[in-house]
């Protein structure tokens, strides 16, 4: 009997740039990491960066992500996608389009950046393929991988930190949620306190930065925290949420900057709070439903394994509609073409 190979890729980003990666380690020597019980243990991050990159040579392409995450994927995959371990394999050889540590592209002026924050548990390499796409357009992206919530997070001295179990007392789940809320907010907040202090920064990336064009965005509770950043801090110039509920902290303040939300099909109940604030905000923020989509449309899990059940929307013609809408709209508030070199 012949054996058909499954050939997993992610969707090649239409940019007129290259598209390179790398990462960076933060310390916030100013907040103690609360997760920990060492007086001592301070706020960390890890940092992963796609950039408008110079391709030259032939370069070896990054692997989808690193030994851990795959692991952590692979783990969560097979519980939740109900998917055998041995048909996830293969994702220790994916290959990303993102060059590792590849020449940023130099140009006259410099690049907006995008600050990514993923959902609850998910590692940023599971939305590579909306971040490469991005990057490819002329734009610096950065994902932080938020310690003790992202499943794992590894740190450049070996460190594997894992996700903190959730209680299952509900009071106590929405108690640890709500600090965490406050936590990304402040991780991101810090990220951004760093590019404005980059002046004099030898960092090839973060001199590529234009630090008067920012923007945020992110999925799930990930968008929900860059909502929260476009209601709180004027450093931010416009901001997206791809299918994040509203927390309770975005219900009690405005939103000061251009907005986009982009949500998967729910029920009229669930989409109310986002209808509400939509409403009652001048100018009015962008809204779109994708009434095909589920909540895992915005990463690649749809695209880098096999599903006993999918969405009715195709999962790579969802990544396609998503890329086009965070193009058009970060296209109008931080730039208005991105030309290439």
């Amino acid at each position: 009997m012949k054996i058909t190979m499954i050939e997993y890729s992610l969707p090649q980003p239409t940019g007129p740039y290259g598209v390179g990666t790398t990462n960076r380690h933060l310390i916030d020597t100013s907040r103690h990491e609360f997760h920990s019980k060492k007086q001592d243990a301070h706020r960390e991050l890890i940092l992963q960066i796609w950039y408008p990159a110079q391709i030259v040579g032939n370069e070896q392409k990054n692997f989808y992500a690193e030994p851990a995450v795959v692991s952590g994927l692979q783990e969560w995959l097979s519980k939740e996608g109900q998917i055998p371990l041995e048909k996830l394999s293969h994702l220790a050889s994916l290959k990303s389009h993102a060059l590792v540590e590849a020449p940023v592209a130099l140009q006259s002026e410099k690049y907006p950046v995008l600050i990514f924050s993923p959902g609850w548990g998910g590692p940023v390499s599971m939305y590579t393929g909306l971040l490469e796409e991005l990057a490819s357009q002329g734009y610096i992206v950065v994902g932080i991988n938020y310690p003790y919530v992202t499943n794992p997070v590894a740190f450049p001295d070996g460190r594997i930190i894992k996700a903190v179990e959730q209680s299952e007392n509900k009071v106590e789940r929405q108690k640890a949620r709500a600090q965490e809320y406050q936590t990304w907010m402040h991780d991101s907040a810090f990220f951004i306190d760093q590019l404005m202090a980059t002046g004099n920064s030898d960092d090839p990336v973060y001199q590529a930065i234009d630090i008067t064009r920012i923007g945020v965005f992110g999925h799930s509770f990930g968008g929900a925290v860059s909502l929260a950043l476009c209601q709180s801090d004027n450093r931010v110039k416009a901001g997206a949420d791809l299918d994040g509920k509203l927390q309770p902290w975005n219900e009690e303040h405005a939103l000061l900057v251009p907005f986009l939300f982009i949500v998967a099909e729910h029920s009229e109940e669930e989409l109310r709070p986002i209808k509400k604030l939509v409403d009652v905000t001048i100018p009015r923020p962008e809204y779109v439903e994708l009434a095909t989509a589920d909540h895992l449309s915005f990463t690649d899990l749809y695209l880098v394994s096999l599903w006993k059940m999918l969405p009715k929307l195709n999962p790579v013609e969802g990544i396609q509609i998503t890329r086009k809408l965070l193009v058009d709209f970060f296209g109008k508030h931080l730039k208005i073409i991105a030309k290439a070199v």
